[in-house]
């Protein structure tokens, strides 16, 4: 038989068949036919011979898998497909069999799970699908195997079997909350951790969320997902968030787990959150006195800065205010004792008070005369300097000038020691009270020589029964003298009296 695609060509049929003669030339015309059935026959051939021969299928490579696994008793999603590879992706069906041999029976047993139609609504990738089941024969390990019914393009398929794990009941939980920080300030971070206790249930650590809520007012303060580290003993489950957020006062604290496809969902016990926001500046403010310049910051801890500082009630002493920075300053102009109290706002309107006492003395002054009690060289000096007003205890110090030589001020304000120089000495002194206030004075001290007695030590004699008078004379220290009888030596009748005289200056 000539081939379709030769031309021209005649085929002879066989003995039987005369009275037939057929040329086909390229164009498929039949140039004679004798016998009509015989012709059609050829006819069909020839068609066939040149059809193009029909596409071979293409091996399917079927895929399974499952979300999630293990499960307790909870639905599983199972995912089936088809890896497609032809210019059209797979049609037909996917059928999920689970085989699986329940407790107290002696063989498996091998259920139909449910049928994915490919190309369908549940199937909204190509060549795959999804099949929700919410119900297994029983618990155990499942053998899940996906079979594909194949179409005009793909051959039908097997997966790869699956083990389904199913678990009879959740494993229970038990969730521990603490605080890292408590009491805690407001606007201050802290951190809030949930730690899971359970038993270890194949071989697969807790997954899920935590949920921290502040059940006094029912906002969640946040959400974190379960993380386990560590080892053997060591395994720790845990979530945490942190928040600043906290207002002033107490929060109830509870942290709740969602659970998981193998673990029972559990809450916290409730924690007591305090989150305060207070004044820190001590009730008794430092002193001061009356002319004397004063400040003094107020400060606050906690809530949300920056703060405003305003009176809440009772007065400031005369001559000094109260900035919305917290600052109380001024000169006073009175002395008292000044109770007063003062509000602070945070910037979340969060306010706290406290009372105050702040006490203003009058003004401090020296009091001891400019002139002080001179001296002389050679004699210990002392002079206790005082002061009035302020706040004691005083501190004094030399502001100017200089202390006759051999004397020296002390911080007790004493001026002490041996002069060694005559003169008279110039100098300043200044006295500083415990609120830091000070004042100054000047003062001069003479020193004069040593005081000594001129007259000499054996006098004009005299005789019984008659007048006598003898001046004695000094020299130095400061006129008016002193004189007395300092002491007296007995001596025989025949022997004259040794007596002792003492010379005072005048101070």
């Amino acid at each position: 038989m000539a081939r379709a695609y030769e031309s021209p060509q005649q085929f002879t049929p066989n003995a039987g068949h005369r009275g037939l003669v057929v040329t086909a030339d390229k164009n498929l015309r039949i140039c004679g036919i004798r016998g009509s059935a015989v012709a059609t026959l050829i006819l069909l051939l020839i068609l066939a011979i040149m059809a193009p021969p029909a596409p071979a299928q293409v091996t399917s490579v079927v895929k399974l898998l499952s979300t999630p696994n293990p499960v307790a008793l909870g639905p599983v999603t199972f995912t089936a497909g088809v890896n497609w590879t032809a210019n059209a992706p797979p049609s037909g069906t996917i059928t999920l069999t689970d085989t699986v041999q329940c407790s107290g029976t002696s063989t498996a047993t091998q259920t139909t799970l449910g049928t994915i139609t490919l190309g369908s609504a549940i199937s909204a990738t190509p060549g795959a699908g999804t099949l929700l089941v919410s119900s297994f024969p029983c618990v155990g390990g499942n053998r899940i195997v996906a079979n594909y019914s194949g179409d005009s393009n793909y051959s039908a398929g097997v997966s790869q079997p699956m083990l389904q794990t199913v678990l009879a009941q959740f494993t229970a939980t038990s969730a521990t909350l603490r605080s890292s920080l408590n009491p805690s300030s407001v606007g201050q971070s802290v951190t809030f951790t949930a730690k899971l206790t359970y038993t270890l249930t194949n071989q697969t650590y807790p997954t899920g969320t935590v949920t921290f809520t502040d059940t006094t007012t029912g906002s969640v303060l946040g959400t974190a997902d379960v993380q386990t580290s560590g080892g053997g003993l060591a395994t720790v489950t845990i979530a945490s968030i942190t928040t600043s957020s906290l207002a002033g006062g107490s929060h109830l604290i509870q942290a709740a787990y969602s659970g998981d496809n193998i673990y029972a969902p559990s809450t916290s016990q409730i924690v007591n959150q305090v989150s305060s926001f207070g004044i820190t500046t001590g009730s008794s403010l430092p002193s001061g006195s009356t002319g004397t310049s004063y400040a003094q910051s107020l400060s606050a801890s906690g809530g949300m800065q920056p703060y405003s500082w305003s009176l809440a009630s009772g007065g400031l002493p005369p001559g000094l205010t109260l900035s919305g920075a917290g600052v109380i300053s001024g000169i006073p102009t009175s002395a008292g004792t000044f109770n007063f109290m003062v509000r602070v706002t945070d910037s979340s309107s969060a306010t706290t008070t406290q009372s105050f006492a702040l006490l203003i003395a009058s003004g401090l002054t020296i009091s001891s005369t400019s002139s002080l009690p001179s001296g002389s060289t050679g004699t210990s000096y002392a002079q206790s300097l005082s002061a009035s007003g302020g706040m004691q205890p005083y501190s004094w110090s030399l502001a100017s000038g200089g202390l006759p030589p051999g004397l020296t001020l002390s911080g007790g304000g004493v001026i002490s020691g041996i002069p060694t120089s005559v003169g008279t000495f110039n100098f300043m002194v200044r006295v500083t009270d415990s609120s830091s206030a000070t004042t100054t004075q000047g003062f001069a001290l003479l020193i004069a020589s040593g005081l000594t007695i001129s007259s000499t030590s054996s006098l004009p004699s005299g005789s019984t029964g008659t007048s006598y008078a003898q001046s004695l004379s000094a020299s130095g220290g400061m006129q008016p003298y002193s004189w007395s009888l300092a002491s007296r030596s007995a001596a025989p009748r025949h022997c004259r009296a040794a007596q002792q005289v003492r010379v005072t200056r005048s101070r």
